[in-house]
């Protein structure tokens, strides 16, 4: 139903070829499964407009954490993550390592620094993250399209048998082996599309039959909503 790509980024270089290659990932979950409604990037650290702009274009959510809190929230719960720019790997060794030992030796520290973060955000950016997520699991199919594909094969020995079949003009009774593919296409209540070619009777049926899982939970979701 959901899939989320989440990353820590220290520094904005690379930052458009990072939101490729995970737009990439989710782009492919999304491309196979009908029942992927809520694809989403949580992007924490620097990370650049064009690479935001390039996350949007392709049909994703993005929810971005500045660098500045991720940093902030650490250092108020007394550990600090933050190196000079010009740190030798010494330094940032024993940095890395004085954080460790913090969280082996309160357990509840990774909670506390979460909890500071989730309060950072603010009223407005939650209940925009939970209706964007609401919106994106609650859209049902409003319209089914199956397309019902015949490919036949021919071979010839020559290129003089090939003039001769096409001097003929196009056949329109079956000719030769068949082969039988379909295209299943949904269109969602929000304009979301998914559309997967090339299946068989059984992986149609299958797709079908998934989609129809999700469809009844959501419904029995909404039913509960309104009692």
């Amino acid at each position: 139903m959901a899939a989320f790509e989440t990353f820590w980024r220290r520094g904005i270089r690379h930052s458009k070829d990072k939101a490729r290659d995970d737009s990439g990932k989710l782009g492919a979950i999304r491309d196979t499964y009908p029942t992927a409604r809520m694809l989403c990037i949580y992007a924490a650290g620097d990370f650049s407009k064009p690479a935001k702009d390039l996350v949007k274009s392709r049909g994703l959510e993005l929810f971005y954490i500045p660098k500045r809190d991720i940093l902030e929230v650490w250092e108020e719960n007394g550990v600090t993550i933050d190196y000079p720019d010009k740190a030798d790997e010494t330094s940032k060794a024993e940095l890395a390592d004085l954080a460790a030992k913090a969280l082996r030796q309160d357990t509840d520290l990774l909670q506390r620094i979460a909890d500071s973060l989730w309060d950072r955000l603010g009223a407005t950016e939650k209940t925009r993250m939970t209706d964007v997520v609401r919106a994106r699991l609650s859209a049902l199919p409003r319209n089914y399209t199956i397309d019902v594909v015949d490919f036949v094969h021919l071979e010839f020995a020559s290129r003089i048998a090939v003039q001769e079949f096409i001097d003929r003009g196009e056949f329109l009774q079956q000719v030769g082996d068949t082969h039988r593919e379909y295209r299943y296409t949904v269109e969602f209540g929000d304009g979301d599309v998914f559309e997967r070619s090339g299946l068989s009777w059984i992986e149609l049926r299958q797709l079908h039959k998934n989609l129809g899982r999700l469809v009844k939970h959501v419904e029995r979701l909404s039913q509960r909503a309104l009692k």
